[in-house]
């Protein structure tokens, strides 16, 4: 189990209070917003704090890492902010968002491990054989 024990305890129900109302991208919530009503203020800290703790609501874990219900909390990719889905349109686009950045990343991966281990004696083991 995973967690971040540095967020502040009671972080991710005032997120979820502050997003109660932002149902539908329309309603999006930008995290400089939620941080100020959170925190009176919106600093790279902050920042961070919001953007891991609807992490962890997304994933089904508090901070501690312990299983929690899994909250559909959703960014608004056009125009920003933080929202709970309410149409399968919005789900799905967020979601597709998501596949394009893991294909980003395995494309990277990819790239990497071949570009190091082009012309080497040693090949890759484990998982990254299984990229060859």
């Amino acid at each position: 189990m995973g967690g971040k024990p540095n967020l502040p305890d009671e972080l991710q129900m005032q997120i979820k209070v502050k997003l109660a109302w932002a149902v539908g991208a329309e309603k999006a919530i930008s995290k400089e917003d939620l941080s100020m009503a959170i925190f009176g203020k919106y600093t790279p800290t902050t920042d961070r704090q919001i953007r891991e703790a609807i992490s962890l609501l997304q994933n089904g874990q508090n901070k501690h890492g312990e299983e929690i219900p899994v909250e559909i909390i959703v960014a608004d990719l056009v125009n920003g902010g933080y929202f709970y889905a309410q149409t399968d349109t919005e789900f799905e686009l967020y979601m597709a968002d998501n596949q394009s950045r893991i294909d980003r990343l395995v494309e990277k991966r990819t790239s990497m491990y071949q570009r190091w281990y082009k012309g080497k004696k040693v090949k890759p083991s484990g998982l990254q054989e299984r990229m060859f």
